[in-house]
Protein backbone atom coordinates (compact mmCIF):
# COMPACT_ATOMS: atom_id res chain seq x y z
CA UNK A 1 0.00 0.00 0.00
CA UNK A 2 1.90 3.55 -0.99
CA UNK A 3 1.30 6.24 1.54
CA UNK A 4 -1.10 8.29 -0.36
CA UNK A 5 -3.32 5.19 -0.92
CA UNK A 6 -2.95 4.73 3.35
CA UNK A 7 -4.04 8.21 3.24
CA UNK A 8 -7.16 7.48 1.35
CA UNK A 9 -7.98 4.79 3.78
CA UNK A 10 -7.95 6.96 6.47
CA UNK A 11 -10.86 9.12 4.86
CA UNK A 12 -13.20 6.18 4.52
CA UNK A 13 -12.65 5.32 8.64
CA UNK A 14 -15.06 6.54 11.24
CA UNK A 15 -13.14 9.47 13.19
CA UNK A 16 -11.26 7.63 16.37
CA UNK A 17 -11.66 11.50 18.39
CA UNK A 18 -15.26 10.89 19.57
CA UNK A 19 -16.41 10.89 22.88
CA UNK A 20 -19.59 8.77 24.46
CA UNK A 21 -22.21 11.05 23.72
CA UNK A 22 -21.04 11.95 19.99
CA UNK A 23 -18.73 15.29 21.12
CA UNK A 24 -15.54 15.25 19.07
CA UNK A 25 -12.52 15.27 21.50
CA UNK A 26 -9.83 17.49 19.88
CA UNK A 27 -6.65 16.21 18.82
CA UNK A 28 -3.80 18.49 18.75
CA UNK A 29 -1.59 15.78 17.03
CA UNK A 30 -3.77 15.82 14.07
CA UNK A 31 -2.93 17.73 11.02
CA UNK A 32 -5.76 17.23 8.32
CA UNK A 33 -4.30 18.40 5.00
CA UNK A 34 -6.25 19.56 1.87
CA UNK A 35 -4.35 19.34 -1.03
CA UNK A 36 -5.16 17.90 -4.70
CA UNK A 37 -1.70 17.81 -5.74
CA UNK A 38 -1.11 13.57 -4.86
CA UNK A 39 2.79 14.26 -4.78
CA UNK A 40 2.20 17.46 -2.71
CA UNK A 41 -0.02 15.39 -0.39
CA UNK A 42 2.21 12.75 -0.06
CA UNK A 43 5.42 14.94 1.02
CA UNK A 44 3.68 16.89 3.13
CA UNK A 45 1.98 14.26 4.97
CA UNK A 46 5.69 11.94 5.26
CA UNK A 47 7.27 14.79 6.46
CA UNK A 48 4.69 15.61 9.37
CA UNK A 49 4.36 11.99 10.35
CA UNK A 50 8.13 11.48 10.45
CA UNK A 51 7.48 14.44 12.66
CA UNK A 52 4.96 12.49 14.99
CA UNK A 53 1.87 13.80 13.92
CA UNK A 54 -0.67 12.35 12.28
CA UNK A 55 -2.35 13.33 8.91
CA UNK A 56 -5.78 13.08 7.32
CA UNK A 57 -5.73 13.64 3.39
CA UNK A 58 -8.74 15.09 1.81
CA UNK A 59 -8.23 16.13 -2.34
CA UNK A 60 -9.97 18.95 -2.53
CA UNK A 61 -12.56 21.41 0.07
CA UNK A 62 -15.57 19.91 -0.04
CA UNK A 63 -14.15 16.08 1.19
CA UNK A 64 -12.13 18.48 3.81
CA UNK A 65 -15.42 20.20 5.00
CA UNK A 66 -17.31 16.64 5.24
CA UNK A 67 -14.25 15.32 7.26
CA UNK A 68 -14.75 18.04 9.89
CA UNK A 69 -18.08 17.76 9.68
CA UNK A 70 -17.93 14.36 10.17
CA UNK A 71 -16.80 14.79 13.85
CA UNK A 72 -12.93 15.11 13.40
CA UNK A 73 -10.91 18.23 15.17
CA UNK A 74 -7.68 18.08 13.98
CA UNK A 75 -5.54 20.61 15.74
CA UNK A 76 -4.44 22.54 12.67
CA UNK A 77 -5.96 22.33 8.66
CA UNK A 78 -3.19 22.62 5.74
CA UNK A 79 -5.45 24.08 2.64
CA UNK A 80 -4.30 24.83 -0.80
CA UNK A 81 -5.81 27.51 -2.73
CA UNK A 82 -6.43 26.35 -6.19
CA UNK A 83 -8.57 22.75 -5.93
CA UNK A 84 -11.39 21.47 -8.08
CA UNK A 85 -14.47 20.93 -6.92
CA UNK A 86 -14.40 23.21 -3.50
CA UNK A 87 -11.03 25.72 -3.77
CA UNK A 88 -9.63 27.02 -0.41
CA UNK A 89 -11.45 30.50 -0.40
CA UNK A 90 -14.71 28.61 -0.71
CA UNK A 91 -13.55 26.05 2.40
CA UNK A 92 -13.05 29.07 3.82
CA UNK A 93 -16.60 30.63 3.08
CA UNK A 94 -18.16 27.08 4.17
CA UNK A 95 -16.63 26.74 7.31
CA UNK A 96 -17.27 30.39 8.61
CA UNK A 97 -21.25 29.10 8.77
CA UNK A 98 -19.43 26.53 11.50
CA UNK A 99 -19.48 28.15 14.97
CA UNK A 100 -18.31 24.57 16.28
CA UNK A 101 -15.25 24.84 13.67
CA UNK A 102 -13.46 28.21 14.15
CA UNK A 103 -10.97 27.49 16.85
CA UNK A 104 -9.37 25.31 14.36
CA UNK A 105 -6.62 26.90 12.94
CA UNK A 106 -6.18 26.97 9.27
CA UNK A 107 -2.51 27.32 7.50
CA UNK A 108 -3.36 28.12 3.73
CA UNK A 109 -0.30 27.01 1.37
CA UNK A 110 -0.56 29.18 -1.91
CA UNK A 111 1.63 29.93 -4.52
CA UNK A 112 0.55 33.02 -5.80
CA UNK A 113 1.97 35.43 -2.99
CA UNK A 114 -0.36 36.26 -1.05
CA UNK A 115 0.52 37.15 2.77
CA UNK A 116 -3.12 37.32 4.63
CA UNK A 117 -6.48 35.94 4.11
CA UNK A 118 -9.96 36.37 5.84
CA UNK A 119 -10.07 33.20 7.98
CA UNK A 120 -7.02 31.86 7.52
CA UNK A 121 -4.67 31.07 10.48
CA UNK A 122 -1.63 32.46 8.25
CA UNK A 123 0.01 31.83 4.60
CA UNK A 124 2.64 29.51 3.92
CA UNK A 125 3.85 30.15 0.12
CA UNK A 126 4.67 27.29 -2.39
CA UNK A 127 7.17 25.78 -2.57
CA UNK A 128 7.08 25.07 0.92
CA UNK A 129 9.47 24.73 3.42
CA UNK A 130 9.58 21.45 4.57
CA UNK A 131 11.25 22.96 8.27
CA UNK A 132 8.52 25.83 8.20
CA UNK A 133 5.93 23.76 7.60
CA UNK A 134 6.74 21.41 10.60
CA UNK A 135 7.12 24.58 12.56
CA UNK A 136 3.78 26.00 11.52
CA UNK A 137 2.27 22.67 12.66
CA UNK A 138 4.00 22.83 15.98
CA UNK A 139 2.54 26.33 16.33
CA UNK A 140 -0.63 25.85 15.54
CA UNK A 141 -1.59 22.38 16.44
CA UNK A 142 -0.08 22.56 19.79
CA UNK A 143 -1.28 25.98 20.67
CA UNK A 144 -4.39 25.98 19.45
CA UNK A 145 -7.37 23.38 21.27
CA UNK A 146 -9.99 22.95 19.08
CA UNK A 147 -13.38 23.65 20.52
CA UNK A 148 -15.94 20.95 19.94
Amino acid sequence: MTQLESHDACLAEPSSELRPGGAAEPTHKLVVVIEDEPDLLEVTSFVLESEGFTVRAARNGREGLELLRSGVRPGLVLLDMMMPVMGGREFLTEIAKYPELHAIPIVVLSADGMTRLPGATAVLRKPIDLRQLVEVAEQHAAASPAKS
